[in-house]
């Protein structure tokens, strides 16, 4: 009798060995677990660190389906790629650029309602097209030396991102001919040029270095890594990059530019002597009756009526 139950008992071990070993297989192979498939360079989830629904895809662009519209809170994009997010269908607004692996996307969750994915700067070795300004639309790339557009592409570019080293040189015909316009950073507005290029020619440039492709050469350039598509100063920075009134939110997230030196600012880069809260016409520094009933008149400090009592009787000036 001792024997069986001994071995009844190591039985009951050996089975919750094996169940341990499935249950630990089973999490390392979980899809959320898992770099992305083959063929896929990014998905988004609809809850946070990866979880809930997902949206995978290759490169290319997508205006977020109803389902998907403003629902993703978690995100990965493969190396060597990067997802250009907008708030907005059609590619508006002001946009963020994911890379890497985010389990929560802050200010960004639940906010992305259009996007496309390209090779990021550092990997992207090609000269890109894009059928509307500030690098938005449809895109294609290449890194062939010549190239004639075909009757699809015809006329039809409108910006252009140029990786350090390459030098572009745009043609208003096709074989090369026709006036003419040069680039060594990457444009987002081609002016005058806009939707007249027919063929292009690509190669080295020689003169000066533009790392980050922004069109400040680096010895100029007063902030390096401007991310790509962000249009930038004299100096090289972009809205993301500057705080012109250092109050610790940059100057494309901040919603009142100018704040005094020294004062308290709430997420959107706004202090009380900023602020209307109740639209009274008196600020919220100096605002000694908050909330308003609107429309209502009020004194130097912001009190209607209706929110004194001068003779302290209980019932307000009002009635």
């Amino acid at each position: 009798m001792g024997r069986t139950g001994s071995g009844a008992q190591l039985a009951q071990l050996a089975k919750r060995v094996l169940l341990s070993g499935f249950l630990l297989f089973a999490l390392l192979v979980s899809p959320h677990g898992l770099a992305l498939d083959e063929g896929e360079n990014y998905c988004l989830y609809s809850d946070a660190s990866f979880q809930g629904e997902e949206l995978c895809g290759s490169e290319g662009s997508a205006w977020l389906s109803f389902y998907w519209f403003k629902r993703t809170s978690s995100l990965k994009v493969r190396d060597g790629y990067e997802i250009v997010a907008f708030p907005r269908i059609g590619y508006w607004g002001g946009f963020q650029i994911f890379s890497g692996e985010h389990e929560t996307l802050g200010d960004w969750n639940n906010r992305i309602a259009s996007f496309y994915v390209r090779e990021s700067q550092a990997a992207q070795q090609k000269a890109c097209f894009y059928s509307r300004k500030n690098y938005r639309g449809r895109r294609f790339c290449t890194d062939e030396e010549q190239y004639w557009f075909p009757w699809f592409w015809d006329d039809r570019i409108s910006s252009v991102s140029v990786p350090a080293g390459l030098k572009v040189t745009l043609y208003s015909r096709w074989f090369f001919r026709g006036n003419s316009l040069e680039l060594t950073a990457s444009t987002p507005d081609l002016g005058d040029f806009n939707n007249v290029t027919s063929s292009l020619d690509i190669e080295e440039n020689s003169q000066g270095t533009d790392s980050d492709g922004d069109g400040v050469d680096d010895s100029l350039d007063l902030c390096p890594d401007t991310p790509l598509g962000e249009m930038v100063n004299e100096q090289g920075c972009s809205p993301s990059q500057l705080d012109s009134d250092n109050d610790g939110v940059t100057d494309d997230l901040d919603l009142c530019p100018g704040t005094l030196g020294g004062n308290q600012v709430d997420e959107n880069g706004c202090s009380s002597d900023q602020l209307d809260t109740d639209n009274d016409g008196v600020t919220n520094d100096l605002d000694q009756c908050p909330a308003t009933p609107a429309g209502e008149a009020v004194d130097a400090v912001g009190c209607s009526a209706s929110q004194l009592d001068e003779d302290g009787d209980g019932v307000s000036d009002a009635d």
